[in-house]
């Protein structure tokens, strides 16, 4: 229960990496175990998972890494692994704190390929970023890392280089004029099935959007290909690097159409508002979302530069790239060093997921959980659940229906925990 009074204090892990480390006043038996909140771009120094868990005992340390609130759709120019060390620090920070011999990564959102990225590297060195097949490799100076002892992954996402690819304008058939556009490819014509309220595309209308996603982030990655090759041979523009816009990048097919990832393939724990749990085949019970001014808008596209594309954005497909009601699948995830469920092959230690049934993350993180080595690891729906861990009132048939979503969420974690460490 999160009834503990706590306390929080500023900490500086290093330059342009701030944090904040929440404790319960009174420490307890659970006070040995440190959980760790980070996004790549997104500020977490204030996350609610680390009042929550200090409320049960725990410590937690919320971290703004250097990157946090930089602009765009997918964060903005970076270059991925240039993130790495401030997981580092962090992880380093509560090995040294008094009281504290077992770490967790707590991964929300993007935080959980950023952590999966982070664990790969801490147990297998910098070689688990410079495999073949990487349009982008890591440099050396990533190993000796220290490894966390356990991975929670909520609502996480399957990697940057994929959220790119699912975010794509597939009509955009010239990236010097995106306001030119195949209305056959575009997800808001009415007659292609949308409408303000949601949309209803059909099978076909899917499929060929599918396609041309793919092909265009085909075409992105060999225009960032040709350019380094420019550049590394002396011909560019820059002597290092070069900018590089990428138009309508702001919206998912299946924000706007809910039969698009509708249900999870396999049967998962539910857990209910009334306390209760289930075993099934959980459906999402997001409502429709996404309009043309985030996907058209200048906010919609992504400024970044040729390398950082590769390193961050980019990833390739395989011929069965298809997104359906159940589905995620024909994306060459061992081609990016951002892929969660390639970076999850590479983690051993003990694994948590828990996803938010009211977004679209349940299909993604039964991808994320298929292509976990962990021995130990485990999967749970919390029913109702915005991506932000609160309940969503839109769909609820009776006020409270979902209960305290983010009270069963924290519960859940922290039982996790005490099971085990």
């Amino acid at each position: 229960m999160a009834d503990r009074a706590i306390s929080s204090r500023f900490v500086k892990l290093a330059t342009g990496a701030p944090a904040a480390l929440y404790e319960p006043e009174r420490p307890g038996d659970e006070a040995h175990v440190a959980f760790m909140f980070m996004h790549p771009d997104s500020g977490f120094i204030s996350h609610l998972g680390c009042s929550e868990l200090a409320g049960r005992g725990y410590r937690a340390l919320g971290v703004n890494g250097r990157f946090t609130n930089m602009p765009g759709p997918t964060g903005g120019p970076y270059v991925y692994h240039e993130v790495i060390p401030d997981v580092a620090a962090g992880v380093a920070y509560l090995r040294a704190l008094p009281g504290v011999d077992t770490v967790v990564l707590a991964g929300h959102s993007g935080g959980g390929p950023l952590f999966s990225a982070y664990q790969n590297l801490a147990e297998h060195g910098a070689v688990a970023f410079q495999r073949e097949g990487l349009l982008t490799k890591g440099p050396d100076s990533l190993a000796g890392l220290p490894p966390a002892d356990a991975l929670v992954l909520m609502d996480a996402h399957v990697g940057y280089g994929a959220h790119a690819l699912l975010m794509l304008d597939a009509s955009i058939v010239d990236e010097a004029e995106p306001a030119r556009r195949d209305p056959d490819l575009d997800m808001f014509e009415a007659r292609n099935g949308y409408t303000a309220e949601g949309a209803d595309y059909s099978a076909s209308f899917v499929a060929t959007f599918n396609a041309a996603q793919a092909a265009r982030m085909a075409r992105l990655v060999r225009h960032a290909e040709e350019r380094v090759a420019a550049i590394d041979a002396g011909r560019g523009n820059y002597p290092d690097d070069e900018p590089m816009v990428i138009p309508g990048l702001g919206t998912r097919i299946w924000s706007p159409d809910t039969s698009l990832l509708a249900r999870t393939v396999g049967e998962w724990k539910l857990l209910k508002g009334d306390g209760s749990q289930s075993v099934q085949v959980v459906p999402s019970l997001r409502p429709p979302s996404g309009k043309p001014i985030d996907h058209r808008g200048y906010g919609g596209a992504l400024v970044t530069s040729v390398r950082r594309f590769l390193a961050t954005h980019a990833i390739r497909t395989l011929p069965d790239y298809a997104i359906t009601a159940d589905e995620l699948t024909g994306i060459d995830w061992a081609s990016s060093y951002t892929s969660a469920p390639a970076n999850l092959e590479g983690v051993s230690v003990p694994l948590l997921s828990l996803v938010m049934s009211a977004h679209y993350f349940l299909v993604p993180n039964e991808v994320n959980f298929a292509h976990a080595a962990s021995a130990d690891k485990e999967m749970a729906m919390v029913e109702g659940a915005v991506h932000g861990m609160t309940p969503c009132s839109a769909v609820e048939k009776t006020p409270g229906e979902f209960g305290d979503t983010v009270r069963t969420t924290f519960d859940y974690v922290a039982g996790w925990a005490a099971a085990r460490y």
